[in-house]
This record gives structure tokens, sequence and C-alpha cells, in this order.
């Protein structure tokens, strides 16, 4: 037993010994604080909210290695400090012996960075800290067509595409939009989640009144219950302008109104009228009893109809409101207006 342990310890003496010599015969120093080295990066595409790493202190290093933290480069320039790390690195460090080496799970949410290069840096007390760069798994999801048709302003088909270099599949768990600083749930049919496999795609119905904003970029974004957050831009077009060029609430007729609907010259289909609503300001919505000319009514691209709308609106005098005309494609139109007092010119 005592020439065993006298030879583990001759043994482990020749080794520090060619280590040193190794150092000296390159020219260089042997190091005075400790140095790690990172390495053995793993992470999953299929749940992109942490990675892992293996730290060694090696055992030419002078002394045991204190990590105190661990931080992301990401290749926008940011650095992304780690918060939570498995085991913890409390906050005067974690120790690593001489010669020993661990392995860390740090979670991150890495979605917005797959397929990007990335340096890890680990941090250690009073010595030197240890860097590797490294490549995200690609995950590469895009809507690959987004289809409108004029005649259904409500809703359009998009194809979405999980691309054959994408390293696992994705389950499309929702769509949104934004315009103008609002977000909007978009409903989708299939009803999500969708499973799409690398090299997969799938077109979606979905129903969302794109007609209110001919004209507009919106962005779409497509959500997977993996945490992968994709954002596309489109650029709505016009097909067709509803307007309303005038109302007229006659003081002596308390009964009825008139208002003037217009077809743009602009517009490429015929638009057939569904509708004639008011909206008051406490939330009441008045609908006409009858309507001349009868309702539904189409309107030729270019064309101009006057509509009577039998209503008795005596007790809404003075009342701010918004006129809503509504076509069966989709479209609306909308006027705010106050209807004026009786026996107001």
């Amino acid at each position: 037993m005592l020439l065993l342990t006298a030879a583990f310890m001759i043994g482990a003496l020749l080794s520090y010994v060619w280590v040193i010599g190794y150092y000296v015969s390159l020219g260089l120093k042997v190091p005075e604080a400790p140095i790690i080295a990172v390495y053995n990066f793993s992470a999953s595409a299929d749940n992109p909210t942490y990675f892992i790493i293996s730290v060694l202190n090696p055992s030419f290093s002078s002394g045991k290695a204190e990590i105190v933290d661990v931080k992301v480069l990401t290749s926008d320039g940011v650095a992304h400090q780690i918060a939570q790390i498995n085991p913890p690195v409390p906050s005067d460090g974690f120790s690593i012996n001489v010669g020993d080496s661990k392995t860390f799970k740090c979670f991150w949410r890495w979605s917005n960075y797959t397929g990007q290069q990335i340096t890890i840096i680990v941090s250690v007390k009073n010595g030197s800290g240890g860097t590797l760069t490294t490549i995200l798994p690609l995950v590469e999801l895009r809507a690959t067509s987004i289809n409108i048709d004029p005649m259904h302003g409500k809703r359009f088909n998009m194809t979405i595409t999980n691309s054959d270099k994408s390293a696992a599949g994705v389950d499309l768990s929702g769509v949104r939009t934004i315009v103008n600083g609002s977000v909007y749930a978009v409903d989708v049919e299939p009803n999500p989640p969708v499973r799409l496999e690398p090299g997969e795609s799938a077109v979606f119905l979905c129903n969302w009144s794109w007609s209110n904003y001919q004209g507009s970029t919106i962005t779409i974004i497509l959500d997977t219950l993996q945490g992968y957050t994709v954002e596309t831009t489109y650029k709505v077009p016009i097909y067709a302008l509803l307007n309303i060029s005038e109302v007229n609430f006659n003081p002596d007729n308390i009964t009825c109104f008139n208002i003037t609907v217009m077809n743009s010259n602009r517009s490429i289909i015929a638009l057939k009228i569904s509708d004639i609503k008011i909206n008051i300001e406490d939330g009441v919505v008045l609908v006409p009893k009858n309507v001349t000319p009868s309702l539904p009514y189409t309107l030729s691209s270019g064309e101009e109809v006057r509509f009577t709308c039998e209503l008795d609106w005596s007790e809404y005098c003075g009342k701010k409101v918004t006129i809503m005309i509504s076509a069966e494609q989709g479209y609306k139109a909308y006027l705010s207006y106050r209807i004026p007092l009786i026996g107001e010119e």
C-alpha cells in the first residue's frame, strides 16, 4: 500500500514537472493565477431556454478557480448576464479545484439568436476567465406566402414553412398582427398547436379584417410552443375604398336621415352594401328600420348612392355618433358626426 501511494505521488510530481517543463520549453511563464477552459457546449433546438457548458480548471493552474458569473455575447454586441445557473453560482464564487471540471446548466432564452454565433464568457475571481465561441442550433420558421382575396376582406391565407435546414420541428401556437403599435390576436384554422417538422409546410386560414388596413404595412408574428418567434412585414394592397361623402339629419324631419356612400373609382371590385349602423357615444347602437334603396345594394367602382334611413333620432339630438357602413366583402366606412339639435340650422 505504501509503495502504491509512493508511486502515485511520484507520478503526480513527474506529471507536474513535465507540464512545467513544457511551458518553460515554449518560453512561457507558468500561470500565477487560476486559469480555466470552457468546453463541451450543448443546446437543444427542442428547448431554447438553456444551454450546457463544462468548465475545467487545468492541472497546470496555480490554484482553485472561483467562478463568479457567466455571460453570453451575441452578434449584435450585447452581453447577456446569465441570471440562473445550475448548480448555483453564489456571489462569492463557485470553487473548482485544480484538475477538476464542472458542468453548468445556464438558463437563457436564446430563440431570438437561433443559428447565430455567440461567445460564452466565464469569469473567475482573481484569475483569467475562459471563453467559448460557438453556433446556436438553427430553427428557421417563416411565412413563405400571404394570399389575399379582394372579395374576402375579413380573412387571408398564409403558408408557413419550417426550413429543411432546421435542427428540430416546431409547434405553431399562434399568430398575431401589429398595426400602428396595436397588437391583435389572429384566429387561425387549423387550430393551433400545429406541428411542423423540418421541411414541412402548412396553409392557414387567418380570420382577420385586413381590409381595415389597406395601404398599411403590418407585422405578422408567428409564435411557437418552443419559444421561437418570427416576424414578417407585409404591405396590405388597396383593393376597394368605401367612403361616406355626405350625411343629412334634417331637423324638420326627425323620422329619417340621409347618407351618401361612394365606392371609389380606385376600387377594383363592386361592393355589396349590407349594413348601416349608428354607434352612440354611450355605447348604444342604432339600426334603421328601413333603408331605401333596400339592402344589400351593389355599388360599382366609381358609383355613388344616397340612402334614406328610417329612424326616429329625436332623443339623440346633440349627441356625437359614429356612422358605419359595411359591405358583405368585409370593407367598412366610418364617419364621426354630431346629430343636430331640433331647430338648429
